[in-house]
């Protein structure tokens, strides 16, 4: 754990940014009042656990154990795709 985040680093995605979390490291993380700092190979970003697990997409895949298949949340992390020069473009256009 990193400050007041969780650190989770994947290094392939299941496709284009789109990732798999255990429900037991979101539930950890809504349990310390944390976020989520996942990286992966196109960038970082920052996630809120109880948005990963509202918007997600609930799973249930085997890996070891036949019986007992682990859970899991899928969701898209949220890259930044915007330069802060282009963001403080668009808030002027707004709200200036």
């Amino acid at each position: 754990m990193e400050g007041n985040a969780i650190h989770i680093k994947i290094n392939k995605p299941l496709y284009d940014n789109y990732v798999n979390i255990r429900t037991s490291i979101l539930y950890d993380a809504i349990k310390k009042g944390v976020l989520l700092k996942i990286e992966i190979p196109q960038g970082t970003a920052y996630a809120c656990p109880k948005w990963w697990i509202k918007t997600g997409t609930p799973t249930e895949k085997v890996f070891k154990i036949p019986n007992k298949p682990m859970k899991l949340v899928g969701n898209y992390v949220p890259l930044k795709t915007k330069t802060e020069d282009e963001e403080m473009e668009e808030f002027s256009k707004f709200c200036l």
